[in-house]
Formats: structure tokens, sequence, C-alpha cells
């Protein structure tokens, strides 16, 4: 066999290995019953744009957290959202709790920052706390709590999480997305390279103003990757929450799938274009290494099985591990809704890989992004230029997830 096939394969292989060993130290970290903040008010600000079955889960877990000092801010872009009359009832059954606000329609920056930015005019004063959600996702009873205690105990500045996704149907591209979504969400975590997501950070009303945020955030599309920027330059210390990770189902064909993928590949592409070399060096490596074991299984079939037989042993072992981090976090009901995504990558690790591989190529074609019914030119993460579809929008949650 060519010495150069050898060094793909037995790369491939150690690649393989390293992935278990990611997995199994997010595992590790993920404590099994974590203590919650106990004190301060939280200003809870979510973009809406759309009204289903996915906003009703949402406000529903929201009124489940066990950390019960918060207000929330909801904000659309304009009265005729479906989403206007369920926030406005649910905002009048709950006075003190909930508002309601229209952020008018975005003309030079992403709808969703300008929607953040109207809701950090509602800050108020004595608020200790700013955390930011999105509505298509169901929060677990201790997002808040466990959001807020390591910034209570001074541990972070900037505390996240990140989203679980899980197949609401029984569709390729639902089931695609969730196995894809699965190697992001499980991936052990280095400081250095965390980076906020927009579904559920939190962070002290002084960080927030030390990062003159509402200035910071005008004219950008992506409200996580520019505030990952900004706190890099400030020195900050973003955490991720290993045990915070937020359901979010969906149901979408297999373009749908991909073309969601290339867009959150193409925002770090065009925002934050380290992150996106180092995802592209990975899932190349892995993707290089499948192709490399179809060239051996011509030229050197017992080298080929034994390779195949360490990458699926690397998958099972990965699959066990994931299993035992979504039990710890939501349970063996959420265990039972990633049991098919869990199952695909054991049965076929390479479907997930190459799929994924292909969705970070494919988002360094263009600078231009299509979400939620706008176009957008961007250029160094600004938007340059935008245009909105013509005739009635179709609304679709402000973070871009279709929804279930």
């Amino acid at each position: 066999m060519p010495s150069l096939l050898w060094v793909v394969l037995g790369t491939w292989v150690l690649l393989q290995a390293a992935s278990v060993f990611c997995v199994f130290m997010y595992w590790r970290y993920v404590p099994a019953a974590g203590v919650p903040a106990r004190a301060g008010r939280a200003r809870v600000i979510v973009p809406v744009r759309g009204a289903g079955a996915g906003l009703a889960r949402f406000l529903r877990s929201l009124d489940g957290q066990a950390y019960r000092d918060w207000q929330a801010v909801f904000v659309v872009e304009d009265g005729a959202d479906p989403a206007w009359p369920v926030l406005s009832a649910y905002a009048a059954q709950r006075p003190g709790r909930a508002q309601v606000e229209v952020a008018g329609l975005a003309a030079d920056e992403g709808q969703k920052v300008h929607n953040l930015r109207a809701g950090l005019a509602c800050v108020a004063p004595d608020d200790r706390y700013i955390v930011f959600a999105d509505a298509d996702g169901e929060l677990p009873p201790h997002f808040l709590g466990r959001l807020l205690f390591p910034l209570e105990r001074g541990r972070c500045d900037i505390a996240t999480s990140y989203r679980l996704i899980h197949p609401a149907d029984e569709r390729a591209g639902s089931l695609l997305a969730a196995a894809v979504n699965l190697q992001v969400a499980t991936f052990a975590r280095y400081r250095p390279w965390n980076v906020p997501w927009g579904g559920g950070t939190a962070m002290t009303q002084a960080t927030c103003r030390r990062l003159a945020l509402a200035d910071s955030w005008r004219g950008v599309l992506s409200d996580d990757l520019w505030l990952a920027r900004l706190a890099r330059r400030e020195g900050l210390h973003i955490r991720m929450q290993r045990d915070v990770l937020v359901a979010s189902p969906a149901r979408m064909g297999l373009a749908q799938c991909l073309a969601f993928g290339v867009r959150q590949y193409r925002h770090a592409w065009l925002s934050r274009r380290r992150l996106w070399l180092v995802a592209a060096a990975f899932l190349g490596a892995q993707a290089l290494g499948w192709l490399a074991w179809a060239a051996t299984l011509a030229v050197d079939p017992r080298a080929a099985f034994w390779a195949l037989a360490a990458a699926y042993a690397a998958s099972w072992a990965r699959a066990v591990l994931r299993a035992g981090i979504i039990v710890r976090i939501h349970g063996r009901e959420g265990l039972q809704r990633m049991r098919p995504a869990l199952w695909l990558d054991m049965a076929a690790p390479f479907v997930a890989v190459l799929a994924h591989a292909a969705m970070v190529a494919v988002a360094a074609g263009s600078r231009r992004i299509r979400w939620a019914g706008c176009e957008y030119w961007l250029r160094r993460g600004r938007v340059v230029r935008m245009a909105r579809d013509a005739g009635p929008q179709a609304h679709v949650p402000a973070s871009g997830v279709p929804p279930a």
C-alpha cells in the first residue's frame, strides 16, 4: 500500500481516538446535580419572529424555570407578526413579569440583532444580569439558574450554553441535522475557543456596559460571533455550562438541513475566520480519512478491515458517552428523542462526517447569507447590503432553526 495512504489512514484512526477523548472530556465535566444561582434579577431578552407550537413550548419552559427572579422582554419586528398577539396575551396574564416591544424593520443590520438592540434599551438599572435566549427552543428547568451561577460566583464574564437538535419527524434532513449537531454540542470545550451561543448566553449588566453591546452590535449580522470578537478584545472569560443544552426540535428536508448548516458556517467564515479554519481542518481530515479507507479497501482489504473496526469502535464509544450526557441533562425522555440520531452515527458514522465537512466547505464560497426572509451581503462581519423578499413573509424563528 502506498506510504501516503498509510499516513492518511493512520492519522484518521488517531483522529477517531481523539474524537472519543473529546466527547469523554465533555461527559466527565457535566455535573450530576449543578448548583443554581441564588440572587439577582435577570432581564431575559428574546427576539421572536413567527408563532406556532415552538413558541408555545418555549413560553411553557420559561414559566417552568426554577430560578424565579427574572423579567422577560420579547421583541418582534412589527405588529403584524403572528407572535404579537400570542406574546401580548402572555404578558397581559403576567404583569411585571413580561413585556412585548416592537423594534421595527432593520435597514442595515441583521433583524435579530436589530431586535436584540431594542431589547437592551428596556434593561432597568437594577437588573443584575442580562440573558439572551431564542424562542425556538425548550429551556431545561435549570437553564437560568445554571447560566447565572458562574457569574454570581465570579468564575467568568460570560456564561453560555448550546442547542441540542432532535428530529421531530422522520425526514432525512431532521435526522441528519440532529446527528451533525451532536458532533458540535458534545465536543470538548476549551476556554480560548469558547464562543457564546445566541440562544442561551448570560452576562452581568456591568459586562454589557463594558462592551457597549447595543452600539457594538450596530450594523452586524451574527450576534454571537460578534460578541465573541468583543469578548476576546476585552480579554473576557467565556464559560460553557456543559449541563445546559437547550432542546431544539427540527422538522426539515435534506435541502433545508444542508442550507441551515452552510449558513451557520458561513457566519463563521465571514465573522470568525479562525473558528471556521479549526472546523475545516478537523472535519476535512475526518472526511479525507474515510476516502483513504475506501482506497485502502481496494489495495489492502485486511488493513481496511482493521481501520474500519477502529472507526466503528470509536463511533459506538462516542454514542455511549453522548447517551450518558443526554440522560444527565434531559433524562430518559431526552435520550428517547435523540435515539435515532445516535443510531445513525453508530450505523453509518461517515454520513454525518461527510455531510458536516461539505457544509463547512460550501460555506466558504460566498459572502452572502439568506436568513429569515432577508438576503445579506457582508464584509468583515458587517452588513454592507440587505434586501427583503417581496410579498408576504413566511415568519420563522429569528434563530433560523426551522420550527417543529
